[in-house]
């Protein structure tokens, strides 16, 4: 009977380190050389469901003049910007962007507006032949 408290107590301990080790921090190591340079906008949902409504939208990071240009709003515009550890802070409109997740060719950044919640999957544009 004993043992099989021990045992028991084993598998939950055993099943707790797993989760703990399992359990990274939220926020992803930033290499704002990769995100440098032009995007185009993929994917995009909204309150967690497809939206098609910024389809091929625009980003264009410039990192030596805290720049950036994008027509996700309807028009194409310019903005200060900057960089909050993970969060690529627009300064006009105030627009805060959670980078999820990045590599050379595609950055995945998530945006709440007005009450909503959105989710951008950039990809760079490909060359014209």
């Amino acid at each position: 009977m004993r043992s099989r408290h021990f045992a028991g107590r084993q598998l939950i301990l055993l099943l707790l380190m797993l989760i703990m080790a399992s359990c990274k921090s939220d926020k992803i190591q930033v290499e704002t050389s990769s995100i440098q340079g032009d995007w185009e906008l993929v994917s995009a949902t909204r309150d967690g469901k497809l939206t098609r409504t910024v389809d091929g939208a625009l980003f264009s990071f410039d990192f030596t003049n805290q720049s950036m240009t994008t027509d996700l709003l309807g028009s194409e515009a310019s903005s200060p910007f900057h960089m909050e550890k993970s969060t690529i802070v627009q300064e006009i409109p105030g627009i805060e962007y959670e980078i999820i997740a990045q590599t050379d060719t595609s950055l995945q950044l998530t945006m709440t507006m007005r009450n909503t919640d959105f989710g951008f999957l950039l990809k760079r544009p490909k060359e014209e032949e």
